[in-house]
């Protein structure tokens, strides 16, 4: 027994050292593999953010604001690749697990066209923002040995699910080499209360616009140069940012501004061109619309003078409509 024994280990080693390069190949061959398995760390903010309307914004390549969103949700993702190997991710989402509903992101890339080098900021308070990481497309690839953040702002449209939302689910999908199979799919994701927060009458007032009509008016009074075109920038901001707001949420600054750039233009600026006017015109019914109903004496009387100040402004001659 004993004999058979030594004879088997004999044998046994033997086989070892006529095959060592062999086995050592396949050692190295299945250490390799082991590492080269495609491994992400993925970690979701641990909470989600319902952010001020209208506090998330597309800016220029110049800081310049384009537009802004209502009812938005802010989640951020961090990524970290640590295998040696690039990693594809695909199939981006955010969809509401009771109805099934997907949601759309925030993304600058339709206003690529019209304005290179845009890009995503979210005011925090009336004049700190942070300027967002947000994907430009809902696949792409996570580098090897790389950290990665994603910043996803979400956008609420649908009036029912305005109403009905209470969780929310964000994650993607990624590609992942298994042990002893080519490839294999990963999903990551993570659901969030989000129950009453689009109803939250605390978030409905964006706290960042009253700044905003501030710094356009601002350029305005202090130029030297009132010339047309400078104005017609100008104006067309000024013009947007109160399309995008209720009258209520015009402040009693902003208005208070309007009345000063007003003055400003009749004190200053003797013509003016067609454009010039009916931006003026658009921007005196934006800011005066609750006019007839407002009970605020304060507020109703700074939209009188605006008012009275474009009468005077529409009485001024009209240069070409060529700036």
């Amino acid at each position: 027994m004993l004999n058979n024994l030594v004879c088997f280990l004999n044998t046994t080693w033997q086989w070892i050292l006529h095959n060592i390069f062999s086995i050592s190949a396949l050692a190295v061959s299945l250490l390799t593999l082991h590492r080269n398995r495609t491994t992400l760390e993925v970690k979701f903010s641990p909470g989600i953010d319902r952010t001020m309307d209208l506090s998330t914004e597309i800016i220029d390549k110049n800081g310049n604001y384009i537009h802004a969103y209502r009812n938005v949700f802010l989640v951020s993702v961090e990524i970290i690749n640590s295998s040696p190997n690039d990693i594809a991710y695909y199939d981006l989402y955010a969809f509401d697990p009771k109805t099934y509903n997907f949601l759309e992101f925030v993304n600058p890339k339709a206003f690529l066209f019209s304005h290179p080098g845009v890009g995503v900021i979210h005011y925090i308070n009336k004049v700190t923002f942070n300027i967002l990481n947000v994907p430009l497309e809902q696949y792409g690839v996570f580098k090897a040995n790389s950290y990665t953040k994603f910043n996803l702002p979400i956008i609420v449209t649908d009036p029912d699910e305005i109403k009905n939302i209470d969780t929310l689910t964000v994650g993607f999908k990624a590609i992942k080499r298994a042990l002893f199979r080519n490839t294999d799919k990963q999903s990551y994701y993570v659901t969030y209360n989000v129950k009453n927060l689009l109803q939250d009458s605390r978030f409905k007032k964006g706290y960042n616009n009253e700044i905003k009509i501030f710094i356009t008016i601002s350029e305005i009074l202090n130029s030297e140069k009132l010339e047309d075109a400078f104005l017609y920038d100008e104006l067309s901001k000024l013009d947007i940012i109160l399309g995008e707001l209720k009258n209520s949420e015009i402040s009693d600054q902003a208005l208070s501004d309007i009345v000063n750039m007003y003055k400003y233009l009749i004190e200053n600026k003797t013509m003016l061109s067609v454009e010039v006017k009916s931006l003026l015109r658009d921007i005196t019914k934006r800011s005066t619309l609750g006019f007839a109903t407002e009970n605020n004496q304060k507020r109703k009387d700074l939209m009188l003078e605006i008012k009275k100040d474009f009468s005077k402004i529409s009485d001024r001659t009209i240069t070409s409509t060529k700036f």
